[in-house]
């Protein structure tokens, strides 16, 4: 049950809703990051936010980015493994190095060494691309925080796979949600 009393338990969208103009830029950061072209896939970036999301034990974010990058054609045995083993041979070397940094990024991110960057900028990433993935972890420690912060709890199934559906139709719609109200412009 969420924490605060105005929250019915509809997710992380209420507190958005609620706070529109807080959050407006958060939420451009997310179309931004998550939507936008990139050459990290919409998959990896999806498959990113679950792992992400799970290594900080945000169930509501993890099941919600885990069903999107299912919808968005994530191979399952990655899904599978990728939380007990990021450096599997089940995954994708090129992958795998993100997933690594990604972890070494969410758990002991003052320990990053130039040779974390060198593994990923060997397995075959740009700097570009290395950057992305920085922002996909950064803007999920947040979006993990705000979720359990507020008691957002998960949601089940058949809800996390409606919102995988309406992501991989519309995109994320919440910057129109959000920034509409307020008078500004939306990208």
């Amino acid at each position: 049950m969420p924490f605060l009393t105005y929250l019915k338990g509809d997710g992380l969208g209420e507190v958005l809703d609620r706070e529109r103009e807080r959050y407006a830029g958060f939420m451009l950061m997310g179309q931004q990051i998550m939507i936008e072209d990139a050459e990290l896939s919409t998959v990896d970036r999806e498959l990113i936010a679950a792992y992400v999301s799970a290594l900080n034990d945000c169930s509501f974010c993890h099941g919600t980015h885990e069903a999107i990058a299912r919808a968005f054609g994530a191979d399952p045995v990655v899904l599978a493994t990728m939380i007990a083993d990021p450096a599997s041979d089940k995954i994708p070397p090129k992958l795998s190095a993100l997933l690594v940094y990604a972890k070494k990024l969410t758990e002991t991110p003052s320990r990053l060494t130039q040779a974390d960057a060198d593994r990923v900028l060997a397995g075959g990433w740009s700097e570009q691309a290395l950057s992305d993935l920085v922002a996909v972890v950064a803007y999920f420690a947040m979006a993990n925080r705000l979720a359990d912060g507020h008691g957002i709890e998960a949601l089940d199934k058949a809800g996390n796979q409606a919102v995988a559906n309406f992501v991989k139709d519309n995109g994320y719609p919440m910057i129109e949600r959000i920034m509409a109200p307020i008078g500004k412009q939306s990208v």
